[in-house]
């Protein structure tokens, strides 16, 4: 019996259109490979709480020509796509069974202070463990140990749901059920497949 359900941030709690780094390079005209860079250098220590993002990502205005400020910049960036509202409600209702639910993402601090602060993720959810927070990113064991550890559940009265295939795998590897994302309907699916209610 499942007890426990892991939550995925981006592409199943919260979607953008396409990735924030191609909606900047985009909207306000800079290069790809420039906004890229952040991304893929800087931005990794920041999801791993290494770093500070208002810090790092000020270094890389200038090649944006960008002149607005970071809190904008944040502004921008946090407000970027939508919530999927119902998968709320089903946390809400899995809760009222007796079902935790719990949040893993890889993310950086501020970011999260904004969905906490939004849309009081830190009330809706039983623990949320972010990468920044931990110091372990998803895939790696040690986040599975902590998810495992704060669920306070055996690995398979657990559902790990996430959009990437290679966590996915890793999950399963680690003795975890799961629930590979893609939509609202197929998860309403799979957790009545599991003989729960999302109702």
């Amino acid at each position: 019996m499942i007890k426990a359900v892991i939550y995925d941030l981006d592409l199943m709690l919260h979607i953008t259109p396409m990735k924030f780094s191609k909606y900047f390079s985009k909207e306000y005209g800079v290069e790809h490979d420039k906004v890229l860079e952040f991304f893929t250098d800087e931005f990794q220590d920041c999801v791993k709480g290494k770093a500070d993002l208002k810090v790092e990502i000020q270094k890389y205005f200038k090649s944006w020509n960008w002149t607005k400020g970071v809190d904008e910049l944040l502004r921008i960036w946090h407000e970027y796509g939508y919530l999927e509202v119902e998968l709320i409600k089903i946390a809400e209702n899995l809760k009222k069974q007796g079902i935790k639910c719990i949040l893993s993402t890889n993310n950086e601090k501020y970011r999260m202070e904004y969905f906490n602060r939004v849309h009081n993720f830190d009330k809706i959810f039983d623990s949320i463990l972010n990468s920044w927070e931990v110091g372990y990113k998803k895939p790696q064991k040690e986040m599975f140990d902590r998810i495992l550890q704060v669920s306070n559940v055996d690995k398979n009265e657990i559902l790990f749901c996430d959009d990437k295939p290679h966590f996915i795998i890793e999950a399963k590897k680690y003795g975890f059920l799961i629930h590979h994302y893609s939509d609202v309907e197929s998860f309403k699916e799979e957790l009545e497949k599991l003989g729960i209610s999302t109702m």
